[in-house]
Formats: structure tokens, C-alpha cells, sequence
């Protein structure tokens, strides 16, 4: 996590300058509970034959980001609701992240870097469709960059022909 989140800021701080924000905060790390992410259930690894350790990365003295509306970007077909977080007054640049599951971890450290970041988790394409992609929620968040973070295994299933 801590090297994904680096390479992923010093790329956003490319695009949009982020000033003294653009440094990597020092974080603290817990084990987690549950011992294990995505990849070790999908491939029947989980359980005493090949435990995962997971850890839960958090800035070093807190978190100045504070949760945020984003109920009115609630779509039924998004693998999960919404979520946003604001550092008021901060005058940093705001994102717009169409993640999925490899960025659960990282939304509590990125977050520390924008006015206001929004996370938003659809649906991947399939050949039953596209990945949603909302222009209008992008002009309602007036973002600064827009990043769309895609696990390498769903650009293995071709989207279906368009009309």
C-alpha cells in the first residue's frame, strides 16, 4: 500500500501540483482482523494454508480529511456506495477517484492531499456493459484530475460492441 500510494501522489502531483502536500505523509500500520484481501479469497487461498498479512495504513498522528456528502452520486449498480472527504480551507486541488477494490486501503491516505476527493467504485465492463462513466457527476465535483484506477484482470473481458 505504502508504495502504490506514493507512485499514485507523485503521478497526481505530476498533473496537478500539490505544493508541500506532495510529500508522502509517515503513516502508522495495524494488522488487520480479518488477515487478508481480495486476491486470497478469489483464488481459494484463504484460511491456516496460506495466510495473508493485511495491514491498515493510516497517517501518523491522525487524519485532518473529515468525511463528506456524496449521496447524490448513489447508483444502484456501483459495487459500493460513494464516498468523499474534505479538508475545508485547505485550498489544495480537489480529485475524483472511479476506483475498485485495490484502492479501499488508500482512500484514507490520498485523502489528506485534496480539498475534497470523491471516490466512486462501478461496476467494471463486462460483455453485458460498460463501466459507468457519470459526465454529469464530473461537472457537479469540478475536479482538478480524475483518475480511474483498474484492476489488471477486467481488461482481460472485451466491453460489448457499441450501437
Amino acid at each position: 500500500v505504502e508504495t502504490a500510494y506514493a507512485e499514485i501522489l507523485a503521478a497526481v502531483n505530476r498533473l496537478v501540483p500539490l505544493g508541500p502536500e506532495a510529500a508522502p505523509l509517515a503513516l502508522s500500520n495495524t494488522p488487520a482482523r480479518d488477515g487478508g484481501g481480495d486476491l486470497g479469497h478469489m483464488l481459494g487461498l484463504c484460511g491456516d494454508c496460506f495466510p495473508e498479512r493485511q495491514v491498515i495504513s493510516a497517517p501518523q498522528g491522525g487524519s485532518r480529511a473529515v468525511p463528506a456528502d456524496a449521496q447524490r452520486y448513489a447508483n444502484p449498480t456501483d459495487i459500493m456506495p460513494a464516498a468523499a472527504f474534505e479538508r475545508p480551507g485547505s485550498g489544495l486541488p480537489r480529485a475524483l477517484f472511479l476506483r475498485d477494490s485495490f484502492f479501499q486501503s488508500m482512500m484514507p491516505l490520498l485523502s489528506e492531499h485534496f480539498s475534497r476527493v470523491t471516490y466512486v467504485w462501478p461496476t467494471p465492463s463486462s460483455h453485458k456493459g460498460f463501466r459507468r462513466f457519470d459526465r454529469e457527476m464530473i461537472l457537479a465535483e469540478r475536479p482538478d484530475v480524475v483518475v480511474e484506477e483498474i484492476a489488471e484482470r477486467y481488461f482481460i473481458v472485451p466491453p460489448p460492441d457499441r450501437p
